[in-house]
């Protein structure tokens, strides 16, 4: 598949084997409205698109099934008129698949939660919470960061030899 630019595309990489694989963007963002900004990020353990569309709009794209194009679906789409404001700064965080509702960070100034079904959003309510925030996702491995990148560990940073598919070098 040629790729019009560098952000047509989304890199995958196992840092347990080293390998590597492209990914498909959702298919319909292949048209002439092309998001101002993509983020990556996960929900429910599924990877997620983040597309911001300047102030106006916000799609979230989940891939259900990891490395398949067809799968992709689009999660949910806010728009400023939401009673929100400006968009471009609200980050999925969570996801409440039997609730049906996705947790996000809004302006680094609080959280919301946005009801998928009735379209509705509640504040959330901190008490003591600093003017300004920043939130951080963090995903826990198996994979120890010194053995992959042979800093030491039970192998002593030496690499098994394995069959070589999409290496990085």
């Amino acid at each position: 598949m040629p790729l019009k630019c560098m952000d047509d595309l989304i890199i995958g990489l196992d840092l347990g084997t080293e390998d590597y694989c492209l990914l498909p963007l959702p298919s319909q963002l292949s048209g002439q409205n092309k998001p101002s900004s993509k983020h990556l990020g996960v929900l429910g353990g599924c990877l997620i698109l983040c597309c911001h569309y300047q102030i106006e709009r916000l799609d979230v794209w989940l891939m259900e099934d990891y490395g398949v194009e067809s799968s992709w679906i689009k999660l949910f789409s806010v728009e400023a008129s939401d009673n929100i404001g400006a968009v471009e700064t609200l980050m999925p965080i969570a996801y409440s698949k039997c609730k049906g509702q996705v947790l996000l960070q809004h302006n680094k100034k609080e959280f919301l939660w946005f009801d998928l079904g009735t379209r509705l959003w509640k504040k959330i309510r901190i008490d003591d919470r600093p003017t300004t925030f920043s939130c951080h996702l963090f995903l826990a491995s198996l994979v120890r960061l010194n053995v992959v990148i042979g800093g030491g560990g039970c192998n002593n940073g030496q690499r098994p030899e394995r069959e070589k598919r999409n290496r990085v070098n």
